[in-house]
């Protein structure tokens, strides 16, 4: 499969700009009841290990990526960090947080809920993104005021980083309704921003759509899907890492035990903590 080919262009807001931004039809909301079903297919589960697991990226070809092997170890899926420049991969190394989890599923996820095609990009405002994690924005004279500046930076920056991210497979077995497993080798962005929405110097909207393993997600195998609770993007990335991440982890893991019917089975205290990064 030949990754998609999206072209990256910033787009500062005029008129019409903002028109699109304010008046683009908004994409709908994701949650229903405080649940909504997020894919759970395992370039995704890889890309949300990798952020939490800084210590586990081991040096290949001068360069320090993330890699783990499955579907009984013929599977390979590796992520890291686009460019030739050391320095500055070490860089977006240190600035991965649990907050990039967030962005990456929540904005995953709404691609899925909104796209008209695999190759299609979708408009994420900012603020929908705050507003999905339950962040209060400010009050003034009783009337809203708007989100603060650094906490839509902070969702800005994940945005940015994760395009810099790029996932590679090797022999990943994919299974879609209605077809005969195949397996896919493919090299491509973990999430791609098309388009940038600016207002006044600040960035209000990205348009973004995942790489060439898009193709494997639109119009997937409901297996490959899991239900996710709106508290678990709503704990505090830093203050409450340890519920969030045991959160995602129970999230992806019921799925896959789900498929492989074997939800009954026991979970390891030891394990939890382990595949978490989480230090007693």
């Amino acid at each position: 499969m030949e990754p998609l080919k999206t072209e990256q262009v910033t787009k500062v807001a005029d008129d019409d700009a903002n028109q699109q931004a304010g008046g683009h039809q908004l994409n709908a909301y994701i949650f229903q009841n405080d649940y909504c079903s997020v894919p759970s297919h395992p370039i995704i589960i890889a890309a949300s290990k990798a952020m939490q697991h800084e210590r586990r990226w081991q040096a290949g070809n001068g360069f320090k990526h993330y890699s783990e092997r499955l579907q009984n170890g013929t599977a390979e899926i590796a992520i890291g960090f686009s460019g030739n420049n050391v320095e500055d991969i070490m860089h977006d190394l240190a600035k991965m947080d649990d907050l990039s989890i967030d962005v990456f599923i929540l904005a995953i996820t709404q691609w899925l809920y909104s796209a008209g095609s695999a190759n299609e990009s979708v408009l994420i405002e900012v603020d929908r993104i705050l507003k999905y994690r339950g962040i209060q924005p400010k009050r003034k004279n009783g009337y809203s005021a708007g989100y603060r500046e650094d906490e839509r930076l902070k969702v800005v920056d994940a945005f940015e980083l994760l395009d810099k991210m790029y996932v590679t497979a090797r022999n990943l077995k994919v299974y879609q309704k209605g077809k005969k497993p195949r397996e896919v080798t493919l090299e491509s962005k973990v999430l791609a921003i098309t388009d940038r929405i600016v207002e006044d110097g600040e960035t209000k909207a990205f348009k973004v759509v995942p790489g060439g393993y898009g193709e494997m997600l639109y119009g997937f195998d409901r297996r490959q899907t899991a239900m996710l609770c709106r508290k678990i993007v709503e704990y505090d990335y830093y203050r409450n890492s340890w519920e969030k991440r045991i959160g995602f982890y129970l999230t992806f893991q019921w799925a896959i035990r789900r498929s492989h019917g074997t939800m009954n089975q026991s979970f390891r205290i030891a394990t939890i903590l382990e595949k978490n990064n989480i230090k007693r």
